[in-house]
């Protein structure tokens, strides 16, 4: 029997205050068990401070962190996340860009599509990083102050 796997990859886990590692999700054809894959280093985030009307590449004093921990985030995104039957069905795979808006109190603004790959999957990534956001995130700081910022993460999908 064929054995369909999901790899959700965020390297949302490098936005935070220490190196982390990426999880995946494995899913077969006939359950919903979850197995821990090999982790993976991610690069450093580029974030965006919002100042004046406009966006500008900045260093941030604090990075965005989950509010209950990078645990208590990546659990949620995993455990609902599904592949989509029509992206499975059409063998589609790769990296779903979301860019996620974090404003001054740590509230998730804004998760917008990036640059997709269709058949479900961006709305399925969407859908999975809102759910895990909505605990809220320490505020981003910047010289002492919190300031809204925006980044990209990465959501890649695959079958195994």
């Amino acid at each position: 029997m064929k054995t369909y796997s999901l790899f959700f990859f965020m390297l949302l886990l490098s936005l935070f205050t220490f190196s982390c590692s990426t999880t995946s999700k494995n899913i077969s054809s006939n359950s919903q068990e979850i197995a821990p894959a090999k982790a993976k280093t991610n690069p450093e985030v580029v974030y965006f401070i919002y100042k004046n009307g406009e966006y500008t590449e900045a260093s941030l004093d604090r990075k965005v962190e989950p509010l209950g921990g990078d645990k208590a985030f990546f659990t949620t995104a995993y455990s609902s996340m599904k592949y989509p039957p029509n992206a499975r069905e059409k063998g589609v795979q790769g990296t779903v860009w979301i860019t996620l808006v974090v404003n001054e109190l740590g509230i998730l603004e804004e998760a917008i599509l990036k640059q997709g790959i269709g058949s479900g999957c961006d709305e399925e990534a969407l859908r999975c990083i809102k759910m895990a956001a909505k605990r809220g995130f320490e505020p981003p700081m910047k010289d002492g102050k919190p300031v809204k910022v925006k980044f990209d993460i990465p959501t890649k999908f695959s079958l195994g």
